[in-house]
């Protein structure tokens, strides 16, 4: 390694950070799925049968 740590440690390290940033993801997409609802109201996102796609760019 080239800072000479123990290479098991920063596994360690960088598995810790991959679940706390996916636990994260997992936390912002319930909130995006919240919001959802009153932005389709309002031009915000859509969602129809092709996905995701936002109403802005079809004015």
């Amino acid at each position: 390694m080239a800072n000479d740590g123990d290479p098991g440690e920063e596994v360690s390290v960088v598995l810790r950070a991959l679940l706390n940033a996916q636990q994260a993801i997992v936390v912002a997409h319930g909130h995006m799925r919240e919001a959802a609802g009153p932005l389709s109201d309002m031009g915000g996102h859509f969602v129809d049968e092709d996905g995701l796609w936002d109403a802005y760019a079809t004015m």
